[in-house]
């Protein structure tokens, strides 16, 4: 660790800054620090009510790039899907598990449930980019009567990093990015 600081230092004192700030970044970083501690309260509805559970019988719809998985879904711009993940990240590694999961006839091995008790849920699986056994469970709540990043509700993945409130895991991102049909160019 100490050598690291020490990088950090010469690296601080002699080169440039990576990316130069700009005046959205301190609001990002104050909406950000308003989520760390807030709970994740669709993952404890999942875990309290045995939601997984229904998920090993369930009738799970495979996904496809040229059809809706689901016409109520929130629509939402590049921007606003930036805005809603805190950056590019999550995006671009979502993007990655969309186009290993694509096959040549447009569909997707990403597969979608939707919970019916639980109102505007949907869950989904993909298998991991590293290890093929494993796939990874994701549900996305959202409110089909408001418009932009503020119509998703909540997230939840079982991944390591899938229950924070502060953006969401990549697994997430890509399901959400890519499981709707765009309505304008500019929509994803």
């Amino acid at each position: 660790m100490r050598f690291v600081k020490i990088a950090c230092a010469l690296f601080n004192r002699y080169f440039d800054n990576i990316q130069e700030e700009r005046p959205e970044h301190k609001e990002i970083a104050k909406e950000m620090l308003a989520k760390v501690h807030v709970e994740n309260v669709l993952q404890r509805e999942i875990l309290e009510k045995g939601y997984e559970k229904r998920l090993l019988v369930a009738h799970w719809e495979k996904a496809s790039a040229s059809e809706s998985c689901l016409d109520d879904f929130p629509i939402l711009t590049l921007d606003e899907l930036r805005s809603l993940f805190f950056g590019d990240y999550q995006l671009n590694i979502g993007q990655q598990y969309v186009t290993q999961h694509m096959k040549p006839n447009g569909s997707f091995e990403i597969y979608i449930y939707r919970h019916e008790d639980m109102g505007n849920v949907i869950a989904a699986k993909l298998h991991s980019r590293f290890r093929s056994a494993v796939k990874h469970l994701m549900w996305i709540k959202y409110d089909p009567n408001i418009t932009g990043k503020d119509a998703i509700v909540g997230m939840y993945c079982k991944c390591q990093v899938g229950s924070r409130t502060v953006g969401s895991c990549s697994h997430t991102a890509g399901v959400r990015k890519h499981c709707i049909k765009p309505v304008q160019s500019n929509c994803v």
